[in-house]
Order: C-alpha cells, then structure tokens, then sequence
C-alpha cells in the first residue's frame, strides 16, 4: 500500500567547510519536487537515570521505491522549508511490488 503523499521535498547532499574548517551540510539539491508522506509522531520516555517521562517527537517520511536517498542526506519540506536529518532509510521488501521507502527523520531547522 503506497503512502498517500501530503507536501513534497528535496533531497539535499554534500558538504562543505567553514571559515573555521568545520565539516558543515551543504544544500546541493539532487532530487526535488518528490511528492512524500511526512508524518510527525511522538513517544512518552524514560530511563533509570531521568525518572521524568519526556515527550520525545520523530518524524517518518515515504518516498517512492525509486528516490535514490541515503543516510548521510537530508530531506527539505518544499512547502514549509523545514530540513530533516536522516537517521535510517529502510526499503521494506513486498512481495508482487516494490514498496515505498522508509525514512527516520531528526528536524534540523
């Protein structure tokens, strides 16, 4: 089942140095205008050290089978601007067709 697509984005490569000689992420657009289902969650955490639950919020995105996407990139929202960091890329497998791709997302901007 496809994901219905709500905004499209851009995926964004590449790196580049500061005036400090800092790796910092570049804004090379490789891929734009894909439409994408973004959806933004959340989940109640916590731990042995912090005993007070904290509302952590992630968003997934779903890209067609055919972006070609990884890792080190990162995903900008065309109609809000926001960029996303990717934490994972998962192409689930299916059998009888290709599903869409999976990505984990950390807000950047």
């Amino acid at each position: 089942m496809r994901a219905l697509a709500n905004t499209k984005v851009s995926v964004l490569t590449g790196t580049s140095t500061d005036e400090w000689g800092d790796t910092v992420d570049g804004a090379t657009v490789s891929a734009s205008a894909i439409p994408a289902s973004l959806i933004e969650k959340s989940r109640l955490v916590t731990t042995p050290e912090q005993s007070t639950p904290r509302v952590i919020r992630y968003t997934i995105a779903r890209l067609p089978s055919n972006t070609t996407v990884g890792a080190e990139d990162r995903i900008r929202d065309d109609v809000t601007g926001t960029v996303y960091a990717i934490t994972s890329v998962t192409a689930p497998s299916g059998v009888g067709h290709t599903p869409d791709l999976r990505l984990d997302l950390k807000r950047v901007t």
